[in-house]
Formats: structure tokens, C-alpha cells, sequence
């Protein structure tokens, strides 16, 4: 039996609804979607990718599943939530086939059908679901490249899942793919582009926050590297990045400021805050080397 901590939860968790509300929210989910099962049992039978991830959601998201330790826990055994997930995986679904990567790897899930060893079916599985950009199938990918699992280190592998997310608006390749950039690991260095990938998570994030400082004491070590020139140039591209990432117009796996709500007056006064503080550090940056 393995123990996978469920998403939404603990999202919800972290925002500080509290255990009893995820259980009546989940209780009530279940009583709604239950009417939907046998259609959509009779979509997987037929080959539908999606259902069958649907189904998967359905049964992992039993409201009988207990809480430990401020987590709500799902319980994958070889029931119905893991038949609907290996199922969709068969057929394709990406955020199956990276959900059953991270379990094979994580949680020993059984690998059969898969792949021949526990390493091979979860390269298999990165490698397809980060094919189709799945949420954050290129992360975990480049992780696996990076700490060398299954022997198969290669920092430039890694290097090209950190970029190839962040291209991909993975926001949770942006740090790594600027650290790998910038400091030329797994090729050669490219500082703007580094530069520009440290930036774009610097403001995307509540100034607030521990890692919106360290993103800005990273960009403020990168920015010593670039002539004005080179931070201009990249200040240009960032600006219509930022633009359409606030916007929503970006599939990010997170979008900007969620952790702080998404009241419409409260992002509107963090993004006046985000600009405010990013004119006064260009400002500073232009006076400086003039």
C-alpha cells in the first residue's frame, strides 16, 4: 500500500481551510460526480483517456480517506483509484502518466506494463508526459537527470527539461532553468536568458514572500554580469512576458499571486506594488551605470 498526498487538499491545507471543510467539500464532490461514473466507465471501456482520469479523480477522492499528520492522504492499492490511473496512463492521459511516474518512483507503485525495472517505466512516463507539457513533467524529469537516478546522470539532460519547461510555462522549472543557464551547467552559459527566467519568477511572486527575496538576490547577482545594454534587452521581452503571465493568458502551473487569493482589488494592489518596486530597481540600475 502506498501513500500519495492529494493535491487539492493539500493545497486547501496550506491556505488554512480546515479538515472538516475538505471533508464535507469532498463528500459533497462525491455525491455529485458519483451519478457521473457509469458514463464514463463506459467512455474508458471505449478507449477515452480522459475518462478514465476522470474516474481516477472520482476514487481517489473518497471522503472516507483519512487525515495524518495536517494532510489528507490517498490510499493507492491495487483498487479501483490505481486501476483508473495506470488505465489512463495506458491511454495516454499526460498528468496520468506523470502521476504514475512519481508513484513508481516515490511510493514503489508497482512498474508492470510500464516498464522492465522501477527506473525504466519512470523515465518512460516523465519522458512522455513532459512530451506533452504536462504540469511539471519537465521538473521532475530534469530532477531525476540531475540527482542521477537510475544511474542516468546527465546534467546537460536535465538542463534541456528545466529549459524546455520554463519555454513551456512550466513556472516550476523557472528557477533551475535560470540556474542552469546562467551558470552554464549541462552547456554553455547563456546569461541573458538565465537572467531572464530568475526574473520572471522574481515577478510573479507576492514581494512578500521568503522566495520572491531570494529571487531578487539571485537577479542582483546575475544583474552584476550584464552590461545595461544586455538588461534592457531582456527588460523588454520580460515586460510583455509578465504582462500576459498577469493576465492569465499563460497555462502556468501556478498562477501569479495565487497563494494570496484572487480577489480582483487584492492582485490589482499586489501588481501595483510588483511595478512600483521593479521601476525603482531599474531606476536605480540605469542611474547607477550611467
Amino acid at each position: 500500500m502506498a501513500v500519495l498526498l492529494f493535491g487539492v487538499a493539500e493545497t486547501c491545507l496550506a491556505t488554512g481551510i480546515s479538515a472538516k471543510t475538505i471533508d464535507e467539500l469532498l463528500s459533497s464532490y462525491h455525491a455529485r460526480e458519483s451519478k457521473k461514473v457509469p458514463d464514463l466507465e463506459k467512455k474508458a471501456a471505449k478507449g477515452d483517456a480522459k475518462a478514465a482520469w476522470q474516474l481516477f479523480g472520482f476514487y481517489s477522492s473518497s471522503p472516507s480517506f483519512p487525515f495524518q499528520g495536517g494532510y489528507l492522504v490517498v490510499l493507492l492499492h491495487e483498487g479501483k483509484a490505481t486501476f483508473w490511473l495506470r488505465r489512463s496512463a495506458e491511454l495516454g492521459w499526460p498528468d496520468a502518466e506523470r502521476l504514475l511516474a512519481f508513484a513508481i518512483k516515490n511510493l514503489n507503485l508497482n512498474p508492470a506494463k510500464f516498464g522492465k525495472s522501477q527506473q525504466e517505466a519512470v523515465y518512460s512516463l516523465y519522458l512522455k508526459a513532459a512530451k506533452k507539457h504536462a504540469s511539471s513533467a519537465c521538473k521532475e524529469l530534469a530532477e531525476c537527470y540531475e540527482s542521477g537516478y537510475g544511474g542516468r546522470r546527465s546534467l546537460s539532460a536535465a538542463r534541456y527539461w528545466y529549459t524546455e519547461g520554463a519555454r513551456s510555462d512550466s513556472n516550476y522549472c523557472w528557477r533551475k532553468a535560470a540556474e542552469y543557464l546562467f551558470e552554464g551547467k549541462g552547456g554553455p552559459p547563456d546569461l541573458e536568458e538565465g537572467y531572464f527566467w530568475i526574473s520572471a519568477e522574481h515577478l510573479c511572486f507576492d514581494p512578500q514572500f521568503t522566495r520572491a527575496n531570494e529571487d531578487f538576490k539571485i537577479r542582483k547577482q546575475y544583474e552584476k554580469q550584464l552590461t545595461l545594454v544586455q538588461l534592457e534587452r531582456v527588460w523588454k521581452r520580460l515586460d510583455s512576458f509578465i504582462e500576459q503571465a498577469w493576465a492569465g493568458k499563460l497555462k502556468l502551473d501556478n498562477q501569479p499571486f495565487l497563494g494570496k487569493g484572487t480577489h480582483k482589488s487584492r492582485l490589482q494592489e499586489l501588481r501595483k506594488s510588483v511595478v512600483d518596486l521593479e521601476d525603482a530597481h531599474r531606476l536605480e540600475l540605469r542611474n547607477n551605470r550611467n
